[in-house]
């Protein structure tokens, strides 16, 4: 049976299209089950009986600061692609948060302790020289802020704390 190219065409547009709906600082945290001051411990890649197509990256975050949510000291990053010999597959738009690096990170969680980004690369806030960069996803910008400055911003109730 032949798809038609079309059809294949569409495909990715909608799948990118749901990737880059801005979301503020605020939506992004009532979105979250998790957000954690964390970071990267370790990543490996892992290919489910060899089939690149369902590729994932696994990466361990210790957690230093929580502000939302409860959960261990430390989290599972799943994401989908990776890179394994051969094969190399990424999301547009996902994090790409290396070994040793500290984020800010907005978690959707389906266990305690086994998570997602929410909203792709816009889910985890690098830190950079003590301040961490901010994605403005409706002009494709960074700014600098301090860590303190972002946490008012998330409107994060008292109780989900």
């Amino acid at each position: 049976m032949r798809t038609p190219v079309g059809l294949l065409l569409l495909v990715p547009a909608v799948a990118l299209a749901t990737s880059i709906i801005p979301h503020s600082l605020a939506q992004r945290a009532a979105e979250a089950d998790r957000i954690a001051l964390v970071q990267v411990l370790s990543r490996e890649t892992i290919v489910p009986n060899d089939d690149p197509r369902r590729m994932r990256t696994i990466s361990k975050l210790a957690v230093a600061q929580s502000y939302k949510g409860e959960g261990g000291q430390f989290v599972e990053l799943v994401q989908a692609g990776g890179k394994s010999g051969l094969y190399e597959a990424h999301v547009p738009g996902d994090a790409k948060l290396e070994v040793g690096a500290t984020a800010l990170v907005f978690l959707k969680c389906q266990q305690p302790n086994v998570c997602a980004l929410v909203a792709l690369g816009a889910g985890a806030l690098r830190m950079v020289d003590g301040q961490l960069l901010v994605p403005d996803l409706k002009t494709a910008t960074y700014s600098k802020q301090t860590l303190a400055s972002v946490i008012k911003q998330l409107q994060i109730p008292r109780e989900a704390k």
